[in-house]
C-alpha cells in the first residue's frame, strides 16, 4: 500500500520523471527499475554480440513477497523439468544503499517462521485459580527465545536472529482470561544454524516451561552464498568500478529474495545488483 498519497513528494502512481531524469513512483525501485535495466542491457548485449550462441532469460514473476509458493519457484521447477540449467543469475532487487552499485549481495540468510499457539484454560478474571492464562504462562518462554544467542554467525553472515512479529489473544472483554494465545515469529538464520536445529532448540525451551503448545511451521527459505572469487562476482565488481568510478561492497545482509530459488537448482553464481533502496 502507498499510504497517505498526500505525503508523497511525487504522486505514487503517476510515474513522474524529474529534471534530473529520475523516475518517481510506487515500484520505481522495486521492481520496475531493475526490469528496465534488464531489458536495456540485453538489447545492448545482443547488438554488440549478434552471434552469441548461449541462452539468456529474463524471468518476470509475481509472488516474490509473502508465501512465495508460485512465481520464480515454479518457473525454475519447469526449467529443471525441461532440462534447462542455470549457470548464473542476477537478481535486480534494490540492493544498493546510496548509489547504484555501492552494494552487491552475494547471498542471503535463511528464513523460517510460524505460529506458536499456547493453550490455556479460559475463565473469569475473578477466579484465576480455576483458569490457566496462556499470556502469563508463556512470558518466561518468550523472553528466553528473545534473549537466546542462537549462533555467532559466520565470516560472511551475521548471527541468527529471532523476532516476534505479532501476538494475539483474548476475547475483547476485560474480565475474561483467554484460552489461547497465538504468537507469530520468524528466524533469519545464518549457515551456522540449520532449520532442524532451530526447531529443536525452540521446542526444548517451550518444553522447559511446561507449556501446552502447538507450532504451525511455515516453509523455510534456505541460506545461500556465492563465492567471492567467482567469475560473476568479479565481473560485477569490475563493471561497477568502470561505470561509477567507485568500488562496490559485497554483503549478505537483508531479508530473503528470489535468488534462493536459483541457488536451489544448483546455480552456484547468484548475485543481487539493483537500484538504491534509499527513500
Amino acid at each position: 500500500p502507498s499510504g497517505p498519497t498526500k505525503e508523497w513528494q511525487y504522486p505514487p502512481f503517476d510515474g513522474v520523471i524529474d529534471d534530473q531524469n529520475v523516475l518517481h513512483g510506487r515500484g520505481a525501485v522495486d521492481m520496475k527499475g531493475g526490469i528496465a535495466a534488464f531489458i536495456v542491457a540485453l538489447e545492448d548485449f545482443l547488438h554488440l554480440n549478434p552471434n552469441y550462441s548461449g541462452s539468456i532469460g529474463i524471468i518476470l514473476t509475481s509472488d516474490e513477497e509473502g508465501p512465495a509458493k508460485f512465481g520464480t519457484k515454479l518457473v525454475v521447477q519447469e526449467l529443471t523439468r525441461a532440462g534447462i540449467t542455470i549457470d548464473m543469475g542476477i537478481v535486480g532487487e534494490p540492493s544498493s544503499r546510496d548509489k547504484v552499485g555501492d552494494t552487491i549481495k552475494i547471498g542471503r540468510r535463511g528464513s523460517i517462521g510460524g505460529d506458536l499457539i499456547i493453550k490455556g484454560i479460559q475463565g473469569h478474571v475473578a477466579y484465576p485459580h480455576q483458569s490457566l492464562n496462556p499470556i502469563h504462562e508463556s512470558l518466561g518462554a518468550l523472553k528466553d527465545l528473545v534473549d537466546m544467542n542462537w549462533d555467532n554467525g559466520t565470516d560472511d553472515f551475521g548471527p541468527t536472529t529471532f523476532q516476534i512479529s505479532n501476538i494475539n489473544s483474548g476475547t475483547g472483554a476485560r474480565n475474561v482470561i483467554p484460552g489461547i494465545k497465538t504468537t507469530m515469529f520468524n528466524f533469519r538464520y545464518s549457515p551456522a544454524s540449520t532449520e532442524e536445529s532451530l526447531r529443536s532448540r525452540m521446542e526444548k525451551i517451550l518444553e522447559k516451561h511446561s507449556l501446552n503448545y502447538e507450532i504451525d511451521w511455515h516453509d523455510a527459505s534456505l541460506p545461500y552464498e556465492t563465492d567471492r572469487t567467482s567469475h560473476l562476482v568479479e565481473q560485477a565488481l569490475a563493471s561497477v568500478l568502470e561505470v561509477t568510478g567507485a568500488e562496490g561492497t559485497l554483503c549478505t545482509s537483508g531479508g530473503t529474495s528470489d535468488g534462493r530459488f536459483l541457488a536451489a537448482t544448483g546455480c552456484s553464481q547468484v548475485i543481487e545488483l539493483g537500484p538504491s533502496h534509499k527513500t
